[in-house]
């Protein structure tokens, strides 16, 4: 049994819309590289410090991942992209060696 009615009041809200989705792109070339993707291949590099403080850069290829690797200031270490064997393009191991004979 309603004994009472709800009220309402008109009230005017101001709202913050979504009307894209933030864009990520490689540190090195700022190509895009699109997350939201399920089969995306990218390369992801950590910079870690002495403060517990870590800062992580995504590449689109080892040739922007090494050519990056010198402009990183840390006063740590820095954890490497994984090399995967079964990737093809340009994040491939053979992609890799091919730079790293060339140098």
């Amino acid at each position: 049994m309603k004994i009472k009615e709800a009220q309402y009041k008109k009230v005017k809200k101001f709202v913050n819309e979504r009307i894209s989705d933030d864009i990520y792109g490689c540190d090195e070339c700022k190509v895009v590289i699109d997350f939201n993707k399920k089969d995306v291949e990218y390369l992801e590099m950590t910079a870690h410090s002495n403060t517990d403080s870590y800062e992580n850069f995504h590449f689109c290829s080892w040739g922007c991942a090494l050519s990056y690797l010198p402009k990183i200031k840390t006063d740590y270490f820095v954890s490497l992209p994984f090399a995967h064997y079964d990737r093809t393009g340009k994040t491939s191991v053979k992609e890799l060696i091919k730079i790293l004979k060339r140098k």
